[in-house]
């Protein structure tokens, strides 16, 4: 499970066979369903009876009864438009069978489902692909480092260095990584742990990127002529509040309607109750580097 948190694709292998188990069930009900039958009964009703019904009882969840009168009205008008479609599904059933029924409003919800979940496939693919907003994403490199290597690259053009630009990059928390690979192309870069008293930054480095919690630590090390730290976002994750919850805090928000409205927001929208979990580093730039390109 723990490895599964960090790398989602090793859980494939459990979901494969639900997959192919729910394939099979679907194909076993859309065969059981006398489809002309049922849509001389009125049964194609369903496919807007089935996703109105969800819009109403998802209304009935969030409906303030104690706001105004006219939340108390609409309240006892959701209630009445539920009666009424119920009654619809009574008088289908009696035509065409329960089990039927049944069956079609299940492939209706099915329908309803996957388009929730193309569109949550599409947000984490296209739009947060490398934001810990989902959960899909445990531990990620953020997108800062990659616009710090893109910089550094333009600052290795302006000092006519290219690739044998001095850098100094700080290692504490396995942060040689992914900066090995993204600086896999110069010769000069130093990589060390600036925990260590014995780590220190030749004066001949143009780029020195530091770990958050040796940034204090270093400053002393830093030689003269450079600029104030730029503080970026190495790592980040999906906020880890879930691991303080107790049991009977969870079950409390099963019940609580004021709870619900966060699940919701995070479901439609990705916003988060709690901020990002993340570790950063802070970058130097030496005042040496020119503004105009080296001849």
């Amino acid at each position: 499970i723990h490895a599964g948190e960090k790398m989602p694709w090793l859980l494939v292998n459990l979901v494969i066979p639900v997959i192919i188990l729910a394939g099979a069930t679907l194909s076993d009900v859309v065969s059981s369903i006398k489809w002309r039958e049922a849509w001389r009964n009125y049964a194609g009703f369903a496919l807007i009876g089935v996703p109105v019904s969800y819009l109403l009882i998802w209304k009935l969840a969030f409906n303030d009864l104690a706001s105004s009168s006219n939340q108390f009205l609409t309240t006892w008008m959701i209630f009445a438009s539920l009666g009424f479609l119920l009654l619809g599904f009574q008088v289908v059933s009696g035509r065409i069978g329960r089990t039927q029924s049944f069956g079609i409003i299940g492939l209706v919800s099915v329908v309803i489902l996957f388009g929730f979940t193309f569109r949550a496939g599409w947000i984490a693919n296209y739009e947060n692909g490398d934001v810990p907003q989902e959960m899909l994403v445990y531990t990620q490199t953020s997108p800062d480092l990659h616009d710090l290597a893109n910089e550094i690259d333009r600052t290795a053009a302006l000092t006519g260095h290219r690739s044998a630009i001095k850098l100094a990059i700080d290692t504490r928390d396995a942060y040689q990584w992914p900066w090995q690979w993204y600086l896999r192309r110069y010769t000069e870069v130093v990589y060390s742990d600036h925990a260590s008293d014995k780590a220190v930054i030749g004066d001949d480095r143009l780029v020195v990127v530091i770990n958050e919690h040796n940034n204090s630590k270093s400053l002393d090390k830093l030689p003269e002529g450079f600029s104030k730290g730029r503080r970026f976002v190495h790592r980040w994750w999906f906020p880890e509040r879930y691991r303080d919850v107790k049991p009977g805090e969870f079950f409390s928000t099963l019940i609580d309607r004021n709870r619900w409205k966060g699940s919701v927001d995070y479901f439609l929208y990705r916003k988060l109750s709690n901020p990002l979990g993340s570790i950063d580093s802070y970058v130097y730039f030496s005042d040496e580097i020119p503004l105009v390109p080296a001849e």
